[in-house]
C-alpha cells in the first residue's frame, strides 16, 4: 500500500519540468513518513546531513534502484537543490509516483537551523 504525502509547501521547480520543490519546515514536520535521499559527495556529507537520509551519490542513482522504495514520497536533497532536482527528474522517469526536491538543498535547510547530523 502506497504512503503518500502531498507537501502544503509544494511549488514547480524553476528548472525542471514535474519537479516539485519542498520547504525545509515542511520536510521537517514529514521527516518520518518519507524517505529522504542525499545525493551529495561523501566529502560535502561530513558539514551535515539530515538525520535519515539515505546517502546515495547522484552518479550512483540508476546503480543503487533496489535501495530506494517505490511505495513511500522521496524528497531528493543536495547542497543547492540543483543536483536534487536532477535526481527527481530521473526518478519520476522511472516510474517513482511521489518525488520532490528540497528547495535550497543543504544550505537553506542548515540557515533555518533545522537538525543535522555529522
Amino acid at each position: 500500500m502506497s504512503q503518500f504525502i502531498a507537501f502544503p509547501s509544494a511549488q514547480p521547480n524553476a528548472n525542471f519540468d514535474d519537479v516539485k520543490d519542498i520547504e525545509p519546515q515542511d520536510l521537517w514536520e514529514h521527516r518520518s513518513q518519507v524517505t529522504i535521499i542525499d545525493v551529495r559527495r561523501p566529502d560535502e556529507r561530513q558539514a551535515g546531513f539530515i538525520p535519515n537520509s539515505l546517502h546515495i551519490v547522484l552518479d550512483t542513482l540508476p546503480d543503487q534502484m533496489d535501495k530506494i522504495p517505490k511505495d513511500q514520497s522521496l524528497v531528493f536533497v543536495c547542497g543547492l537543490g540543483t543536483r536534487s532536482s536532477r535526481a527527481a527528474t530521473w526518478a519520476l522517469s522511472e516510474g517513482f509516483e511521489s518525488v520532490y526536491n528540497l528547495k535550497g538543498g543543504m544550505k537553506l535547510w542548515q540557515e533555518r537551523n533545522m537538525e543535522s547530523a555529522k
